[in-house]
């Protein structure tokens, strides 16, 4: 066997074609020979996330119908990619839900009932998200201010409180848009900046209420109806 077709293109010419002439043509067709498998086996490959070159992530996700995340790592995102066919299997649940957020970014993301929240005059098909550090927005280009454990300075082009930057409320509500349960309507995102917002999944969440948190909150609107 040989390990390459310009070792195999010079072993295999016939005699008349095996001379000084006859050997420079040979080394060259070789030549391109390995370089049309080169470029072959990289594009079959760039088909497989765990194998594709790092340009070629996003044309994956694309393909997959997932978006691309804030900043994200190129590990983080093969390891999304890789799972894009059971984050499909799962959409419209409340499983499938949390595994997307958890994999755009947000490992401690949990979805919660919000009869489970506030059982007193809520309605079943809502429900709550709730958003744990660490998040995907990079604290050095949105440094918070106003926390006792504020890493930035007055007037350094923080957002004051820790507010959720307004271009990843937009990726959230584009994730709740596509991956949410049919007829079902997100209540309320929470981002806990500090404390506990709830002790979920440990126990019930009674009536929840914050415990010792400081937190953002808002409400996407985002509904999804068949």
């Amino acid at each position: 066997m040989f390990d390459s077709f310009a070792t195999a293109q010079v072993a295999t010419a016939p005699r008349w074609l095996s001379r000084a002439v006859g050997q420079s043509w040979n080394d060259a067709v070789g030549l391109f020979k390995d370089g049309v498998f080169e470029t072959a086996t990289r594009a079959v490959l760039s088909r497989f996330a765990t194998r594709a070159a790092g340009d070629a992530l996003p044309v994956i996700a694309e393909d997959r119908d997932l978006e691309w995340g804030w900043d994200e790592t190129e590990e983080n995102a093969r390891g999304r990619l890789r799972r894009g066919f059971t984050l499909h299997r799962l959409a419209g649940t409340r499983p499938g839900l949390e595994l997307v957020l958890k994999s755009s970014g947000y490992p401690n993301a949990y979805v919660v009932s919000r009869r489970q929240w506030a059982p007193p005059g809520s309605r079943a098909h809502e429900y709550v998200i709730v958003l744990y550090p660490p998040f995907p927005w990079n604290d050095v280009d949105f440094p918070y201010d106003g926390l006792w454990c504020d890493p930035g300075t007055w007037d350094d082009g923080g957002v004051w409180g820790g507010a959720m930057p307004e271009m990843e409320q937009r990726r959230i509500e584009r994730i709740l848009e596509k991956w949410s349960p049919v007829h079902a309507v997100c209540a309320t995102v929470f981002v806990c900046l500090e404390g506990t917002v709830v002790q979920y999944p440990e126990r019930a969440l009674g009536n929840g209420e914050f415990l010792d948190a400081v937190t953002m909150q808002w409400t996407p609107g985002v509904a999804r109806y068949a």
